[in-house]
């Protein structure tokens, strides 16, 4: 594809000043050289959502902070099965001329991702074609290749500033009438972290229109800013739209363009030296290195947009792509001891629905054997009734590195542990057993103990208004029918990755029901059933039947609080809160324990006879320098669920503070010991502002 000038000024004008010198100084350095603590952190987090183990987990960043090459041989063939979602888009005119070649590659069933400069509008989509297959095979062998028409009448969205397209495909090709779904899709993570300075990228790419070619590890990472990668590497014109892997082969960037080789006089230069000028081709430039937009930052920006539409909601959704058709077995692990390959059925199909909030695993059936696809890649081998084989490849949400003994667990639907006297709750010790670090659950004042559920049965000697469970607790407000507050205590070293299939949430048997939010507040609107403990956090321990039955007691209604769907999937400050705090924690005690709960107004808006919160706050406490260390913070969805009605409203701002814990203390009532003098914010007066987090780099800790 021709490239424009234009953007090439662009990119040599934003690209860092010094990049060649910079290119010599990156192949000197490795990641632990030349990266932050912050940086190599959320690496590690990455590298724990691809991996089956943490032990592999661990193995694999090791590697990657030392620049160590070093990589099991399946690395080739899972290299093959990313392959096989991307072609070579050929671009033509509205008489069927060709203008150019460009690459692009399917992510989500039917709709491919390119270039905004291969594909400039609609028009030029609809007379344009993908062509997959376009490759030698094994014996150099042209292999048939399937062409499918672009269909931007079904889907058509592109964006000029982060150069990118997106766009439906035809269902099925010309020749054969083959399925577009046997290509399957590349799975986009819209996570930070996924690569470092001085790694490596694989970029494979349609060079200048020929067969399909790979420039293997050779693609080092010099520079990264927020929407974009500068790396050096061996590409041509026809690259565009090309995907760029980091070592796990997840999309890290879509490549657009290159940044050429200037002068003093800002003339570029040829391959030869020479000057540069616009009759000349393209290939002649001296290119220093070449340009991608991060993936993470092309997600959000479809996510603001599109995150509800059915075409898309794969991309936003953690399921993960089926296996391609034509690959017969796959290997699930690095490692030889746990590696086992599986028959797949090349006619598996891909998802033909899209799921409602809250979305359920999708499941891709073929008698007798189906393949499960939902957060985890995960295999359902025998009967379709079989609980599913959970092979962790991602996980949302991961906290801290995990135990070298942790495994992932079975994927099953969730299930409540009837027997409740196993349920120990939240452990004020978790943090230290003196008395300076331990954090006792927050005080109620006498009036909102009159409020409080009681339990109709408490165990001897226990408090009856903590409604305990496995490594949380709740004390509910009956007269609201919520959660006065939830304590949880979150071990990221213990910590076990634990998929979710489906929501199934039930109410607590041991308080009344009158005194609990059920279904009925939730059905036919856009209320989400928002955990107040996040439902990973506590789903650690010993054992795997013990976080396994953690993370399904988080599905009880006492944990449950009314919040907008907006607020509650799309807040990824507030989300990801107890993560950044991990990942700041010492690393020999990688824990933290966390309070939270709504914020109870008189003033609140009543919904079908529960009056529905406007702010949630949080508190996480954890150790630094053994003294315990807290921040608070503060959560408005007040703007979304005002004038809420049967129909649907308008979607509306939420933002996330940090707030003295004094100032939570004020609006909840509550009482919380020692915790503000452990707070930074502790000096901050009743006037002083609170700190909007427009990330999560903006806590002050």
């Amino acid at each position: 594809m021709k490239l424009s000038h234009r953007l090439i000024r662009k990119a040599a004008g934003t690209a860092h000043k010094d990049l060649a010198r910079l290119r010599d100084l990156r192949r000197t350095q490795t990641p632990e050289d030349a990266e932050t603590p912050q940086r190599l952190t959320q690496r590690l987090l990455m590298a724990r959502e691809v991996t089956a183990t943490p032990a592999e987990a661990q193995g694999m960043f090791e590697r990657i902070i030392k620049g160590n090459d070093l990589t099991g041989i399946n690395y080739l063939e899972k290299g093959l099965r990313a392959a096989k979602s991307i072609g070579r888009i050929h671009v033509l005119d509205s008489s069927g001329e060709p203008l150019g070649f460009g690459t692009g590659f399917l992510i989500a069933p039917g709709i491919l991702m390119t270039n905004h400069h291969v594909l400039t509008s609609a028009e030029v989509a609809a007379a344009s074609l993908i062509e997959f297959d376009y490759e030698l095979d094994g014996s150099g062998h042209d292999r048939q290749s399937f062409t499918y028409q672009l269909r931007p009448q079904d889907f058509f969205f592109n964006h000029e500033a982060l150069d990118f397209a997106v766009c439906a495909v035809a269902p099925t090709a010309r020749e054969k009438k083959r399925p577009v779904k046997d290509f399957s899709w590349l799975k986009l993570n819209r996570t930070t972290g996924k690569v470092l300075l001085t790694e490596y990228l694989t970029i494979i790419q349609h060079p200048g229109g020929q067969r399909k070619q790979i420039c293997v590890r050779e693609n080092q990472v010099l520079r990264l800013d927020t929407d974009t990668i500068w790396y050096a590497t061996d590409t041509l014109g026809g690259s565009s739209g090309s995907p760029a892997f980091n070592s796990s082969w997840q999309v890290v960037a879509l490549h657009h363009l290159g940044v050429p080789q200037k002068n003093a006089d800002g003339h570029w230069l040829t391959v030869d030296g020479g000057i540069w000028d616009e009759s000349m081709d393209e290939s002649r430039v001296q290119w220093i290195a070449n340009e991608g937009i991060r993936i993470s930052r092309i997600v959000d920006t479809l996510s603001k947009k599109f995150r509800k539409h059915p075409r898309l909601v794969p991309i936003f959704d953690t399921t993960q792509p089926p296996i391609p058709a034509g690959f017969e077995s796959i290997t699930l692990s690095e490692d030889p001891a746990t590696t086992t390959p599986l028959a797949i059925p090349p006619s598996a199909s891909g998802p033909t629905s899209v799921p409602n909030n809250p979305l359920p695993t999708t499941h891709y059936s073929v008698s007798p054997s189906s393949i499960t696809i939902p957060l985890h890649l995960t295999l359902t081998l025998g009967p379709s009734t079989a609980a599913p084989l959970n092979v962790q490849f991602t996980s949302p949400n991961t906290p801290a590195l995990a135990a070298p003994n942790s495994a992932p667990l079975l994927t099953e639907a969730i299930s409540i542990d009837p027997d409740y006297t196993t349920r120990t709750g939240f452990d004020p010790a978790f943090l230290g057993k003196t008395a300076a670090l331990k954090t006792p659950l927050p005080t109620l004042s006498a009036k909102q103990k009159a409020d409080a559920a009681r339990l109709t049965t408490p165990p001897a000697g226990a408090d009856p208004l903590e409604l305990k469970y496995h490594h949380f607790s709740v004390v509910m407000n009956a007269v609201r029918r919520l959660a006065f507050f939830t304590a949880v205590n979150v071990d990221g070293v213990a910590w076990r990755s634990i998929t979710r299939e489906s929501d199934r949430w039930i109410l607590d048997p041991r308080i009344p029901k009158t005194a609990q939010a059920g279904e009925a507040l939730y059905s036919g609107n856009p209320l989400d059933r928002g955990h107040l403990v996040r439902r990973l956090d506590p789903a650690w321990g010993a054992s795997l039947p013990i976080a396994k039955t953690a993370n399904d007691d988080t599905f009880h209604f006492t944990n449950c609080a009314p919040q907008h769907e907006d607020f509650n999937q799309n807040n990824d400050t507030w989300a990801g809160l107890e993560d950044y705090l991990l990942q700041n924690a010492d690393r020999e005690n990688l824990r933290v324990t966390v309070f939270t709960g709504p914020v109870f107004a008189t003033s609140d808006e009543t919904y079908r006879g529960i009056q529905l919160p406007r702010q949630f706050w949080k508190i996480a406490v954890m150790v630094s320098k053994k003294k315990l260390h807290a921040t608070a913070y503060l959560l408005s969805q007040a703007t979304l669920i005002k004038g809420l009605v049967e129909a649907d409203f308008s979607y509306g701002n939420y933002k996330t503070f940090q707030v003295p814990i004094t100032r939570i203390a004020k609006l909840t009532g509550l009482t919380f010991g020692k915790l503000p003098a452990a707070d930074p914010l502790n000096k901050a007066t009743e006037s002083t502002a609170p700190r909007e987090l427009a990330s999560l780099t903006d806590i002050a800790l």
